[in-house]
């Protein structure tokens, strides 16, 4: 039983390496945002929790309990380094995923510089990322009519993504208190339910393209 979950783990660590090779961003992204789901889980779990005083106890769910609260801050602070490099992931998928389907003649209604500097202008960034999701999500949908329909661009999820990020921005820079916890407790929620939507977004973004006489 070990040897078969050893070699099927290999099966599968093969095949991420090998589309990563391929130029498939689409698996590292998918690890990274379930990566950002976890930590702000526990991050914002934790935040609640030091609400309370240390929990007492000999049991283990006491202690874990503790090791939670106590790694809070810990995982606030993994986030500053894993949600930029997600973001990075995130930009590059979407670009070459952009780039393809305008090789194929597929329409988009944003331009594929758009890709990248619709994240880095301040107040741009707060919409023009998501439309620019939307209509590639929606070119996609339109490419694969036969297939299943999907849910649109997560609109709400959007949202919550962008108020999660505002108020751990604002608690950045507070002192320690139950109104910093329970900010870091929303913050942290609102950001792992906007990665798991965001995705399940990324997920409906999958399209099978025809080669073209120069690949």
């Amino acid at each position: 039983m070990n040897k078969t979950i050893q070699q099927k783990i290999k099966e599968e660590f093969a095949s991420f390496i090998q589309k990563l090779r391929a130029g498939n961003l689409t698996p590292l992204l998918n690890l990274a945002l379930y990566a950002c789901v976890y930590v702000f889980v526990f991050a914002g779990t934790g935040s609640f929790l030091r609400l309370f005083d240390r929990f007492d106890g000999s049991i283990g769910i006491t202690d874990a309990l503790n090791n939670i609260r106590s790694g809070s801050n810990d995982a606030l602070e993994f986030a500053l380094i894993l949600v930029p490099i997600t973001l990075v992931i995130l930009i590059a998928w979407l670009y070459l995923l952009r780039k393809k389907m305008m090789q194929h003649a597929i329409a988009l209604p944003h331009s594929l510089p758009a890709t990248i500097w619709a994240w880095l202008i301040p107040f741009v960034n707060l919409v023009l990322p998501f439309l620019i999701l939307k209509s590639t999500q929606k070119a996609i949908q339109q490419v694969n009519a036969s297939s299943t329909p999907q849910n649109s661009a997560d609109l709400l999820g959007w949202v919550m993504f962008v108020i999660g990020n505002a108020i751990l921005l604002v608690t950045s820079s507070m002192h320690y208190g139950n109104f910093m916890h329970i900010l870091n407790f929303v913050g942290g929620i609102l950001l792992a339910v906007a990665y798991h939507r965001l995705r399940k977004m990324i997920a409906t973004m999958q399209i099978d393209f025809v080669p073209t006489k120069n690949e």
